[in-house]
């Protein structure tokens, strides 16, 4: 799907006329929001840019990754599990502005209760599908700028954090890490420092692992269900990598919502992969790379959020991704 030429011919494109309102929204990358109603249907209009988005810009997201994701033909290519809202997407001044149809009946509420287990095991069985669809496939025709790992992975480490915090831009980082070096295991501490440090050796086992199709921020935010469809949206950090990486923000992220045990989500996704891919496709060798992979990089990504809730007297979680962590660097050599 090409670009339109600007916003007025995308809406024309698409039989949409009305008043465009802009929404005060709750979003993580500050990008702006606003709606138009047209023929009892609401649609949301996306602006992407470094402008507005600290994302992007943390990123180093110079094209509209999102925006060129909304525009290349993996979108048709999603297994039939899997919907994306967009409409459209266009040019806009010194960025992009995407269109997207309504799905508020599907979102997941946002109000901290407890998912079902089915309802996880829907989620869980889609991502595998959708990991599995694109396995090792190198997407050339996808055009995308594709997020760099090693900047995902340093969004919020305690070099970046303080800078952050100090534009307003404050998630609890700063006081997570300083958490985390009271309340965690001496050797995960050091461990943490030591790939900080440098993270040549993590980013080359990064690099060894079969890479796929990622939409990269799967928080319950960016997620709906209904109409028999996982519904993903706010792609602006897709990438292609190892499923260790999408799988490590799930469980993070997400370990809140769960109505059932953290490992038990982490096996369940294990299984639904493995199910889809074949035995040969997935050895028992390889998914213990990529499952030590997957604890190395979810401790890097959010360990401080474990250790602010491991301060406040619950540190079971941070245990786990600690020993996780640990036992893959050792089986990793990282």
């Amino acid at each position: 799907m090409p670009y339109a030429a600007d916003l007025t011919t995308l809406l024309r494109e698409q039989n949409i006329a009305g008043v465009e309102t802009p929404i005060a929204h709750d979003g993580y990358s500050g990008a702006p929001l606003s709606t138009i109603e047209c023929g009892g249907k609401r649609y949301f209009i996306k602006r992407i840019g470094r402008a507005n988005d600290w994302i992007a810009r943390a990123t180093d997201d110079t094209h509209g990754r999102e925006a060129q994701f909304a525009a290349s033909d993996l979108i048709a290519r999603l297994p039939k599990s899997i919907a994306v809202p967009s409409l459209g997407v266009a040019h806009d001044g010194e960025g992009w502005a995407m269109l997207m149809r309504d799905i508020a009946p599907y979102l997941i509420p946002d109000d901290g209760s407890l998912l079902a287990a089915d309802v996880i095991d829907e989620m869980l069985a889609s991502i595998a599908t959708m990991h599995a669809q694109f396995w090792r496939d190198p997407l050339p025709s996808a055009g995308i700028s594709w997020t760099p790992i090693e900047r995902r992975l340093r969004l919020l480490s305690p070099d970046e954090a303080p800078a952050l915090a100090a534009e307003g831009i404050d998630v609890g980082a700063v006081r997570g890490w300083a958490a985390f070096e009271e309340v965690a295991p001496p050797a995960a501490v050091d461990l943490m420092r030591r790939l900080f440090a440098d993270m040549s050796g993590l980013l080359a086992a990064v690099d060894a692992a079969p890479q796929t199709l990622l939409h990269g921020d799967l928080r319950l935010g960016n997620m709906g269900v209904g109409d028999g469809k996982l519904w993903l949206f706010d792609w602006a950090t897709v990438t292609r990598a190892p499923v260790s990486l999408e799988l490590a923000w799930f469980l993070a992220v997400n370990s809140s919502r769960f109505s059932i045990p953290l490992a038990d989500v982490h096996n369940r996704y294990c299984d639904h992969l493995r199910a889809v891919l074949t035995p040969r496709a997935l050895p028992d060798a390889e998914w213990e790379r990529l499952d030590a992979l997957m604890f190395i990089l979810g401790f890097l990504l959010d360990i401080w959020g474990k250790a602010n809730v491991a301060a406040a007297g619950q540190p079971d979680e941070l245990r786990w991704w600690c020993d996780g962590a640990l036992a893959g660097a050792k089986l990793l050599h990282v």
